[in-house]
Order: structure tokens, then sequence, then C-alpha cells
């Protein structure tokens, strides 16, 4: 929106860094999580990691799993706390959605997590069909560095992140739409493979330190006085 408002000064988007997560046993991490969360080791895991606010589409996303609870072979996992009233009360609600809909078996609500990189490596699609448009959107990112395919709506930030050689894009609220993508990586290896062997290149591309942090500094340096700039420590 900036050019809009400053329609004769230059401007670039510069997206927030993320640095990709430490080394650590993978395998090791999807055993033991798997057995922590009750979920086999053979299933394909739909996770979605966010803050429980209606806008992030975890309704939108069971709603879709409901048109695949006859497809075998699925779990889905929910990873976020509730820190404030309001997402007591939505978490309440999500959890009779899932009843109503009849998939509360295939569902693990993880709560408040730290290990969220160890969530991710352990589960096979990163699936936060947003209502809403995100403003960029970190947990992508995350996502994509774990070697996830990303699914997502079709606006806000995940449309700036997510490409056919990462993930998928649907249309906002096209329940119909995500439960045909999610079927499709459900039951296509391969494809989970591939989308995810881009992940983490598209995710280096865009918030990599090395990308990122000189741009900032250029152009931190751009703005000063002549004077000052000579003074900025390398």
């Amino acid at each position: 929106t900036l050019p809009r408002l400053f329609t004769n000064v230059e401007s670039e988007v510069i997206r927030y860094p993320v640095a990709p997560p430490q080394p650590f046993d993978r395998a090791e991490a999807r055993h033991a999580l798997r057995k922590e969360f009750q979920t086999s080791e053979s299933d394909v895991v739909i996770v979605l990691t966010a803050r429980l606010e209606r806008w992030k589409g975890h309704v939108f996303l069971l709603d879709a799993l409901g048109k695949l609870k006859d497809t075998p072979g699925w779990t889905a996992w929910i990873a976020g706390g509730t820190q404030r009233p309001h997402e007591a009360i939505y978490l309440s609600e999500i959890q009779a959605q899932a009843e109503t809909l009849g998939i509360e078996k295939r569902l693990r609500f993880l709560g408040q997590r730290s290990d969220i990189p160890k969530v991710l490596a352990s589960a096979d699609i990163h699936c936060q069909p947003n209502l809403g448009p995100e403003p960029f959107g970190i947990a992508f990112v995350e996502a994509l560095y774990a070697g996830l395919p990303v699914v997502s709506s079709n606006i806000g930030g995940a449309a700036e992140i997510v490409t056919d050689h990462c993930g998928r894009l649907v249309p906002l609220g096209d329940v119909d739409a995500l439960a045909v993508v999610l079927r499709g990586l459900i039951g296509d290896a391969e494809l989970r493979a591939n989308l995810g062997a881009a992940g983490p290149a598209r995710a280096d591309e865009l918030c990599g330190l090395a990308n990122v942090v000189p741009r900032v500094e250029r152009y931190l340096e751009s703005s000063l006085p002549f004077s000052h700039r000579e003074k900025v420590p390398r």
C-alpha cells in the first residue's frame, strides 16, 4: 500500500528474515512425536501451526477434511495454545465442529508447543487456508524450510510466498477445491516429495539472512546523511 501513499518515492518490499531450523535428527523426531500424538508412522499428517484465530482458517480446513473422512491414511495436527479467552472459545468451537463432521478421531489438538521445527519435520503437508489476508506468513516460510508442501488460500502473504513449485493455493473459502488438493497430496507421495524439496530454496530466496540483511543494510545506509554513512559498522 505504501506506493499509493508515496507515489514519487522509490520503494521495495524486503521480507522478514527467517533463519532455517538448527539441525536435528528428523527421523528420531518423527518417530517420537508420532508416538506422542498417537499417529501411525504410515499416516500422511496434515499440520496447521498458527494462533487460534478465526481468520487463520481452522474452520475452513476442518470443513475440507470432513469431505475426506472416507479417504484412508491421513491424520491432522492442530498446533497452537489458548492465550486469551476468545481463543479458548474458538478452540471449543472447532473441537465441536470436528465431532459434527465425524473426524474427531483423526484430529490431534497439540496445544502450545515450543518445538515447532520438529512438529513440522514429523508431518507431511502444511495447510493453513486463511480466511483473511495474512500480512506475510512466517509459518509458511518455516514449513518451506521444513520441506513440506504448503497449501493455503490465494490471498494476502500466502500468494506472495507459495508457488506451484512448492505448494498449492486455492480460492478463498472454496471447500471443494481445498478437499481436492488435499486428497491429491495425500494420495501422491512423489508429488509431496517434489513440492517439499523445492521448499527450502524458496524460503531462502524470500527470507534467507544472506539475502535479506544486506538489503536492509543498504537501505539504512542510503537513508543516512553522507557524514554518518562512513561510520556505519561493518
